[in-house]
């Protein structure tokens, strides 16, 4: 049988990576569907039967009781630090983050257009000053700047980056914890400044958040700093840039010689769709990130009018 010359151009992908940064991403779905249960369903949705109007009331509580869990709140910040880690490592993986930073950020002031537009339409002042994609994209070409500087100003010691990422990282991610700039409450904390030129770095960097009706909001601080600290763990851990993990299978689960199921990681191979699935959702995690809601809530919308609510006109 001929042997397939796999392609020496083509990277090879962090298997572990990319399956932790799809679970975060399918994380972050079921986070936004109880969101829609709180916002979407009754902002959106009516109906004149008493019964299907309890049953609307009781989704949007469900997810409000949800989004305001104690639980919840800490978990968020877990997987928020999480994902920063992931995108660290993954920093040191990238060719060119200065484009991948600049194309970020740019998906990020898109976002805050669309959602600026979309509040003057409903009249509801909603808008998206730094939010997740926003302040991802900075820490990359914060962490970019950084890293060019110092191999500039030290060239004979560029590989002790890491140290230097190391620090700052964990220094700005003890000043966000401090602050408590991490524990981002529904209603914002009561030292909420103003969106206007005068706040609006010390709205970046965490120190206080906006008063305004705002969507979606993610400070430099703790964050900026987890993304630095996996910029270490992945020059550190991962400097041959090569998988711990053999790659999932792209070849039948069957051998061709004897017929048997081949077993992977102790298990049996038809566990590969799933893994394939949330593999995949990670490797394009910004594209699922942009659609999901898309989705989310056309089955939400579907599934409501199909009990007999009507859209509020």
């Amino acid at each position: 049988m001929p042997t397939r010359i796999e392609n020496p151009k083509k990277k090879s992908r962090i298997i572990e990576i990319d399956f932790i940064r799809g679970v975060l991403i399918w994380l972050v779905a079921v986070d936004h569907l109880f969101f829609d249960f709180m916002n979407i369903a009754p902002s959106f949705f009516t109906t004149t039967d008493p019964i299907l109007r309890q049953q609307l009331w009781a989704l949007q509580d469900m997810g409000y009781n949800y989004w305001n869990w104690s639980l919840r709140v800490g978990f968020r910040f877990f997987c928020l630090a999480l994902f920063f880690l992931i995108s660290g490592i993954s920093c040191y993986f990238s060719r060119n983050n200065l484009k991948r930073g600049l194309i970020i950020l740019g998906v990020g002031i898109l976002i805050s257009v669309g959602f600026y537009v979309a509040g003057i339409i409903m009249q509801d002042g909603g808008y998206v000053f730094f939010g997740a994609i926003t302040c991802f994209g900075v820490s990359i070409l914060l962490y970019w700047l950084l890293r060019f500087l110092f191999e500039k100003i030290c060239p004979k010691y560029k590989d002790d980056f890491k140290w230097i990422a190391l620090g700052l990282g964990m220094v700005i991610i003890a000043v966000g914890l401090m602050f408590d700039c991490w524990n981002m409450e529904w209603q914002g904390p009561p030292e909420g400044l103003p969106l206007n030129w005068q706040n609006f770095i010390a709205i970046i960097i965490g120190k206080a958040h906006d008063t305004g009706p705002y969507n979606d909001y993610m400070p430099l601080f703790p964050y900026l700093g987890f993304l630095l600290v996996g910029s270490f763990i992945g020059e550190v851990f991962y400097k041959e840039r090569k998988s711990y993990f053999k790659p999932l299978p792209t070849r039948p689960d069957q051998d061709e010689s004897t017929g048997k199921k081949i077993a992977y990681y102790g298990g049996i191979m038809p566990y590969k769709g799933i893994k394939n699935a949330i593999t995949f959702s990670g490797h394009y995690s910004l594209f699922f990130y942009l659609l999901h809601q898309v989705f989310l809530i056309a089955i939400l919308g579907i599934v409501l009018l199909s009990k007999g609510y009507t859209l509020k006109l």
